[in-house]
């Protein structure tokens, strides 16, 4: 069973009544965004894009998105990252909340790369070269 819910009091709801289930159940606070952010890291270089999906979760079911200049905040979170865990490439997904905040919604070792400029796969491509010429 999947609950979709869309706002604070509705996911309290949901909160209350899922001790009934018997099957594994997994909360998260409900964080009410303006903003779904990739950040896509490839060797030296940071891209960005906002995304909007159908339903509340927008890196699902994309029906809209744009790449946008990385906020310098969300660079330097994903360069970091990046480096301590000694990654070629990594997509980090943020929320972004009405006063400006972000918060890491989730990393992906292997992110999707569609809705981003066709520069990224050169990028891959080269980053995957040098990793099998041993540079």
């Amino acid at each position: 069973m999947r609950q979709v819910s869309s706002d604070a009091e509705q996911w309290q709801d949901i909160k209350d009544v899922s001790f009934v289930s018997e099957d594994y159940v997994t909360l998260e606070p409900y964080i009410d965004y303006v903003a779904d952010i990739r950040c896509l890291a490839i060797g030296d270089r940071v891209w960005a894009m906002s995304r909007r999906g159908s339903g509340w979760k927008a890196n699902t079911n994309t029906v809209e998105h744009e790449v946008i200049k990385v906020p310098g905040v969300l660079e330097e979170y994903t360069t970091k990252a990046m480096a301590h865990l000694g990654a070629d490439i990594l997509g980090l997904d943020f929320l972004q909340d009405q006063k400006g905040r972000y918060c890491l919604l989730e990393s992906n070792d292997i992110p999707g790369l569609s809705g981003f400029p066709d520069e990224v796969v050169v990028a891959v491509a080269r980053c995957m070269r040098e990793k099998m010429s041993g540079r």
